[in-house]
């Protein structure tokens, strides 16, 4: 163990590198990495293990390194590689930054991300770029657009990316440490454990270490990122004035000037956002106390035989010691602000160092349209290219976001170039507006049908969503029409089967739905499930009337029989599936909130409505399955709450016993301190949650037959 964690400091110290943030190289980093410049070699491997990787865990060609990247932005990309104008033009200034000094350097491909409120940039380990977007809507100055460029090409050119590769490696090693470290604990104390008690001591040593190790790993990481960013400013810098562009030194000046002015808006809507929490606490708990002098307090005064003051609540005593509100994320976002601004300075002195005697200092070259207006790249390169039309979507779904769906419509259908315009991501935004309650415009669906007929840019999940409006006004051949775009566009034919049959069966297309049942039943052994779907919905489908079969069940009992079958053989939950698919439901999931989602199954949906699940997905049931969905939805909590987090209108209703149940006080989600609540009424109406689960970045998502139903 010992041997493990020194190799493991030992590897943490190349994280630091030799050179410290403040310092300023006595030699220009051009000619240094001349002298020595890295293998590029490396980022074709990177490239290849990267697509492999990528390929293996989603079937599909593309870059995990991308993903990972705008997942961490919490953005997606743009689609710029199809705005040749305007990728022609990144292309042609990335390459007249290149230096002749250099050989072989890493090809750079370019992404922009949906973030207009950033102008910063970030290079891949695969040596590609991802601009956010507002780098070519709000940088005005072809300088400050190359300055971008040339700092992360000075990443890719010094290779940054292999300090990252020692820390992942440190990383893993801690985590087998930490692994190993329980093991032996557990493995040497067992009777102590058989016998209900803790871990010893020796377990809580080890455990330390190595949770020194980490913090250790990580600081350092994060002074090697910091110098990283000014080692990057300075070659970029470099790079900027030995390239034959618009290369004044105010660009890289006014670029930092502007992410530094950035950051303390940042500063500022944190302080607001704390200062509103404050408020909150204070209305709830009172002025903050001293919890220590208050501890002293009652200790005496219990001592003396005297009444002790009424015990503080567990939420306001952390209120009292400091923990809430947490004021650390200011103090984050004040950091960043620092590093920012000592990047500017730096660059300014190593400016000034290398090139004050001998450089001029050139206006910037502002970007004009023919007409001489000043504006973003993107404006001027390709004014009706998607980059540019996104900043249009945005607008129109800021409208729409604030509830006003006719003046979005009215401003998206006037962005439109011409009458079947077939640019998605507008024609999603309209479709949104069109089929929102407050609008309600019948065949909202056309637009993506547009989008979908002239180039095939409706995505796949805009051509679902208008499955499930369609499916909800009963206008079965449109969605039909939807699922078979879908399944074209995708690729995923077998996967839409089960949704085809009953639509085959309501338009009167018996034979064609009897084809897709077959071919759905030769399917692979490996998708028995979707194999069930697909009997199931037919066997639903095609149930006869009462009128038409006396003496057999009713249709709705007959598919409330057929959904408990389903349920049981493969947990079938594709009524939430498919509401899932709509923003204002999508909506409802807690953002930053650690919770967890209940789905209910099929079988639980039909108990609940004693009929057919689906009937929920229609338009006018819309506030029902939100309600319900609703009280599906809990919110994590590190201690029992004082009251409920989520708190059902009307009553619950338990499946298993078929009873009705008052829900009860308070269900948050109780961490190492006893049943989740929500587990106590599952329990308690004799219900199931299945053992399978859906981790996602704020929660996670698990199966169950059990539906607390909210009153809409």
């Amino acid at each position: 163990m010992i041997k493990l964690l020194m190799k493991m400091v030992g590897a943490s110290s190349l994280l630091v590198g030799c050179a410290t943030y403040e310092a300023l190289p006595e030699q220009l980093r051009l000619a240094t990495l001349a002298a020595t410049p890295p293998d590029y070699t490396a980022f074709e491997e990177r490239r290849q293990k990267d697509a492999q990787t990528f390929r293996s865990l989603t079937g599909r060609d593309g870059s995990r390194e991308l993903s990972v990247a705008l997942s961490e932005l919490r953005t997606d990309t743009l689609p710029v590689a199809g705005d040749s104008l305007l990728y022609r033009e990144l292309e042609t200034l990335h390459k007249s930054l290149q230096p002749e000094e250099l050989s072989n350097t890493p090809k750079s491909k370019f992404f922009i991300t949906q973030n207009w409120e950033s102008i910063d940039a970030r290079a891949l380990n695969t040596g590609n770029i991802v601009l956010q977007a507002g780098v070519l809507r709000d940088l005005k100055n072809y300088d400050e657009v190359n300055f971008i460029l040339a700092h992360e090409t000075a990443h890719i050119l010094l290779d940054h990316f292999r300090s990252d590769q020692v820390e992942n490696a440190a990383q893993i090693a801690t985590g087998l440490a930490y692994m190993a470290a329980i093991y032996a604990d557990q493995s040497r104390n067992k009777t102590h454990y058989s016998a209900g008690g803790n871990s010893s001591g020796e377990m809580n040593t080890a455990t330390l270490a190595v949770a020194s190790v980490g913090m250790a790993i990580e600081y350092f990481a994060e002074r090697r990122r910091d110098q990283q960013e000014v080692e990057a400013d300075q070659l970029g810098l470099e790079l900027l004035f030995g390239a034959d562009i618009a290369n004044s030194r105010r660009g890289p000046d006014s670029v930092l000037a502007q992410q530094v002015s950035f950051a303390a808006d940042r500063v500022a809507t944190a302080e607001a956002s704390v200062k509103a929490v404050e408020v909150q606490f204070e209305e709830r708990c009172g002025p903050r106390g001293n919890f220590f002098g208050r501890m002293l307090s009652d200790t005496l005064a219990a001592s003396a035989g005297l009444p002790v003051n009424e015990e503080r609540s567990q939420i306001c005593q952390l209120w009292d010691i400091g923990v809430y509100p947490n004021r650390g994320v200011i103090q984050k976002a004040k950091a960043a602000q620092e590093k920012i601004q000592q990047r500017k300075d730096l660059l300014k002195s190593y400016d000034e160092q290398h090139y004050g005697a001998v450089r001029v200092d050139p206006a910037m070259t502002p970007i004009l349209t023919k007409d001489g207006q000043n504006v973003g790249l993107a404006q001027a390169i390709s004014p009706n290219g998607p980059t540019v039309r996104l900043g249009e979507v945005e607008r129109a779904r800021t409208l729409l976001q604030a509830g006003n769906c006719q003046a979005a419509l009215t401003y998206a259908t006037g962005k439109l170039r011409f009458r079947n315009d077939p640019f998605g991501p507008l024609r999603h935004v309209l479709f949104d507006a069109a089929r929102a309650p407050a609008c309600d415009m019948p065949d909202a669906g056309i637009h993506v049908k547009i989008a979908h007929d002239n180039g095939a840019r409706a995505s796949g999940d805009l051509l679902m969503q208008a499955y499930g409006y369609y499916l909800g006004r009963d206008e079965n051949a449109k969605a039909l029409e939807m699922v078979g775009f879908y399944a074209d566009k995708t690729g995923e034919r077998e996967a839409v089967m089960p949704q085809q049959i009953p639509l085959l069966v309501e338009l009167d297309r018996l034979d064609e739905a009897k084809a897709v049942l077959e071919a759905c039943r030769t399917l692979d052994p490996a998708n028995r499930s979707l194999t069930q779907q697909c009997e199931t919905a037919f066997e639903v489908a095609t149930a006869p009337p009462p009128e038409e079969a006396p003496g057999a069940a009713p249709r709705d009992s007959r598919a409330l029989e057929a959904n408990i079958t389903l349920a049981t053989t493969g947990l079938s939950h594709r009524v939430i599936q498919q509401a899932m698919w709509d923003p204002a439901i999508q909506a409802m999931m807690p953002v930053g909130t650690d919770y967890v989602f209940y789905i209910p199954t099929d079988m639980a949906l039909a108990r609940l409505v004693d009929g057919d699940p689906f009937e929920l997905l229609r338009f006018e049931n819309r506030a029902r399955l939100k309600a319900i969905i609703k009280g599906q939805i809990v919110v994590r909590e590190a201690t029992p709450v004082a009251g409920p987090i989520i708190q059902p209108a009307g009553t619950a209703t338990g499946t298993g016993t078929g009873a009705d149940m008052a829900p009860p006080a308070a269900y948050g989600h109780v961490d190492g301190v006893g049943l989740n609540r929500f587990e106590q009424y599952v329990a308690q109406t004799r219900g199931m949650i299945y053992g399978i689960g859906f981790e996602g970045t704020d929660g996670s998502a698990w199966l169950t037959d059990t539906v607390f139903h909210h009153a809409p």
